[in-house]
């Protein structure tokens, strides 16, 4: 009898998503991204860091939000981590190596790809991986930030990512929060981000967009 069914599940609603939209800088050469058809963010890395110029500006960007988000921010807890999200071994190292060289006095910043330990991942405070490294058979204590530089249309790809955040048992009034990046000079970024936020809207508690003078 209908009376007696249970009542669907109410969705838990904790992440806060902020999506970043920053440029491509007018002296940056045109940058690959499309392979056979398709967009490939592998492509779009690959093309950053053969320009000294562009992977600086690039490394700039993301040192500068991870300061904004993690290193700058004096109010989360000293237990508390973040993830920041590449799509390839050679920028994760790009970024590792950046970071430690603005950030690493203070914070452990450890890359975690296939061939690192483990232990990489709960000794740090913030984290360089990829989506396929460090994905849905790891639940990382204590994390509060995501920044997703990869531009990803897959919606089970990211509500996976988005869903490596838990709800903080030492901070319970706190909500983490994942930050993604768009290129607004590339298409594919656009669409992927429109995915996101139809995707994102019945499984989040927000979502927000900024315009930033940021370009790579």
């Amino acid at each position: 009898p209908p009376e007696s069914i249970a009542p669907a599940p109410v969705y838990d609603k904790y992440i806060n998503v902020k999506a970043y939209f920053y440029g491509t800088h007018p002296d940056t050469k045109q940058i690959k991204c499309m392979r056979n058809g398709k967009y490939s963010h592998t492509m779009y890395e690959e093309s950053i860091l053969k320009h000294k110029k562009v992977t600086k500006r690039y490394l700039d960007m993301i040192a500068l939000l991870t300061n904004g988000i993690y290193v700058g921010d004096d109010k989360h807890l000293p237990s508390e981590k973040m993830v920041i999200y590449v799509s390839t071994k050679a920028m994760a190292t790009e970024v590792t190596n950046y970071l430690n060289k603005l950030y690493g006095e203070k914070y452990v910043i450890k890359r975690f790809i296939s061939e690192d330990p483990y232990s990489n991942v709960f000794e740090s405070h913030i984290i360089v991986s990829t989506p396929l490294s460090l994905g849905t058979a790891h639940d990382i204590a204590d994390l509060r930030f995501i920044l997703l530089t990869t531009a990803i249309g897959k919606e089970d790809t990211n509500e996976q990512l988005k869903s490596r955040l838990r709800r903080l048992k030492n901070n319970p009034t706190v909500n983490p929060t994942m930050y993604y990046l768009v290129n607004r000079d590339v298409n594919k970024h656009i669409v992927y981000h429109r995915k996101k936020r139809e995707n994102f809207k019945s499984t989040t508690l927000s979502q927000e967009e900024f315009n930033t003078p940021l370009r790579g």
